[in-house]
């Protein structure tokens, strides 16, 4: 018994970070009024995307390119480390202006939102390092740590009536940069580093460039959105949105993760077309009726009173969410199959195609679309472009 908790307690992990993540989203609804709700949808919205995106691909290509022979004992290149602290500190100081610029409304300590955001893109690489090494628990415990703490926080507030945005704000960063200063240094007593020639430092920052280009395309998707309605809503609107996104999509993202997890390597390891189509069946299936559940306890909870948000006045947008979550799941099936069984070259075409399409996609939508349903929409069309160039370059002579 004592083995099985040990063997799953990294998927605990990950559920009680994403599910402190939630809770904090709708205790927070009720802390902060409608325009400081906005300005930390906002916040942890960078905060989000730059842990996606801010080491440019460099943590793939840190698992790509090293090797754990043994444990505590890594062989890799050495131009890795050279590269990702320069990577850090240029993706926070870009992020950090950019933020300060395009946010001034968001009270905010400028040093200290830099620095948090080394922290933050800094706990992906060592993340990458421990699950090299085996460390599968404590990578967890580093990568969702902020949110426990968010949770921590936002309950303490709702139970005090605290509205001190400033504060809540100053405890979590302050939190990233103590996380990733204690990672690093277990990183630096613990795990001794043996670096070879194996790879030119070309090789290193022309792999790293196409899993960036993979990765941006993915978070362009997931987070685009937000940035788009925030420029053409007020922080109330944006507020608004980020609590239902979270209500609604939390759920499948939870899923869309673990699926992700699973299957990729029951694909890598016996890929069978068939299971591979029922399998989407079912995550079809399994889409809607999640979907329907969600919906109903949106009206129960709301005509109970239980939460005071009015979801009435926001149905189409719902039901466009559940069915991109309904196609997230979809998804994740598909991009599991396709990462297990494709070639570089197959990733290269697909990281064009997608990338372009997404890119003119969203171009489109910024000068040409204002309301948050037709916005909702083209990110629809999106995901079903996605699907399709990952279906079809993994059944080339499928017609």
């Amino acid at each position: 018994m004592r083995k099985k908790i040990g063997d799953h307690l990294s998927l605990f992990v990950i559920i009680a970070g994403a599910a402190s993540f939630f809770l904090s989203n709708l205790l927070l609804k009720d802390v902060f009024d409608s325009d400081i709700y906005g300005h930390y949808s906002i916040l942890i919205s960078y905060f989000s995307l730059i842990y996606v995106v801010g080491i440019f691909g460099a943590d793939q290509v840190f698992l790509r390119f090293s090797v754990s022979l043994e444990k505590d004992k890594i062989h890799t290149q050495k131009m890795q480390f050279v590269l990702v602290p320069i990577i850090v500190v240029m993706s926070s100081l870009i992020g950090t202006l950019v933020f300060k610029k395009n946010y001034p409304e968001v009270e905010i300590n400028s040093v200290l939102l830099f620095f948090s955001s080394m922290g933050m893109i800094g706990i992906l690489f060592l993340f990458s390092i421990l699950r090299l090494n085996s460390d599968f628990v404590f990578a967890q415990i580093t990568s969702n740590y902020w949110k426990l703490v968010m949770f921590v926080t936002a309950f303490l507030f709702y139970i005090q009536h605290n509205d001190l945005f400033r504060l809540f704000v100053n405890i979590i960063l302050c939190n990233i940069i103590l996380i990733f200063l204690v990672t690093l240094f277990y990183v630096y007593k613990k795990i001794q580093f043996q670096f070879n020639n194996d790879f030119t430092t070309w090789q290193i920052i022309q792999t790293s460039f196409h899993y960036f280009l993979s990765i941006l395309s993915a978070a362009l998707i997931l987070f685009s959105d937000r940035f788009i309605i925030e420029t053409k809503y007020d922080f109330k609107e944006f507020g608004n949105f980020f609590y239902l996104t979270n209500f609604f999509l939390a759920p499948y993202a939870i899923l869309q993760n673990y699926i992700s997890f699973k299957q990729l390597i029951a694909f890598k390891n016996n890929f069978n077309p068939e299971y591979y189509k029922k399998f989407n069946t079912r995550a079809i299936i399994f889409g809607l009726s999640m979907g329907f559940l969600l919906f109903f306890t949106a009206l129960v909870l709301s005509y109970l009173k239980l939460i005071k948000f009015n979801f009435q006045n926001y149905s189409t947008i719902i039901l466009i969410l559940l069915a991109t979550g309904t196609l997230r799941l979809f998804s994740s099936a598909i991009n599991s199959a396709f990462e297990a069984r494709t070639s570089l070259e197959m990733l290269r075409k697909s990281n064009l195609y997608i990338f372009l399409f997404t890119f003119f996609t969203l171009i489109f939508v910024v000068y040409y679309v204002n309301s948050i349903e037709l916005i909702l929409l083209n990110f629809i069309l999106i995901w079903i472009f996605r699907c399709f160039i990952h279906n079809k370059l993994l059944f080339p002579k499928t017609k």
